[in-house]
């Protein structure tokens, strides 16, 4: 998955990159933060691991402050970008996993419920 890669590449930065590698690092998170961000909110609210509430909450938070000012605020702002980044990909794979996990089941009144394959 590229957002593992670029999730990656954000929280390895040690000292402060270029400006141009930054402003693409950056531009690419927002793009992926955008899309995962529509992807937990379409999980019902009921089913929406805590995680991705917190994710969605600091989601709307970065949007709204943008980067802070000063020699570290663009930097400063991937690494968070990708922390959400992170928090909203895990959300969505519990989810998935969850519901998956549920799905596989097949449930029996009065008996144990039947694996996947043994029918």
């Amino acid at each position: 998955m590229a957002i593992l890669s670029l999730i990656r590449q954000a929280l390895a930065i040690r000292q402060n990159p270029g400006l141009q590698e930054l402003a693409l690092l950056t531009d690419a998170l927002l793009t992926h933060c955008t899309s995962l961000a529509a992807g937990v909110k379409a999980i019902p609210i009921e089913q929406r691991p805590t995680r991705g509430a917190g994710a969605l909450r600091d989601w709307t938070k970065l949007q709204a402050d943008g980067p802070a000012d000063g020699p570290l605020g663009p930097w400063s702002y991937a690494r968070q970008l990708a922390l959400v980044a992170r928090n909203l990909l895990r959300a969505i794979c519990d989810h998935r996993s969850a519901t998956l996990e549920r799905a596989a089941y097949v449930g029996r009144p009065s008996l144990p419920p039947l694996a996947p394959g043994s029918r």
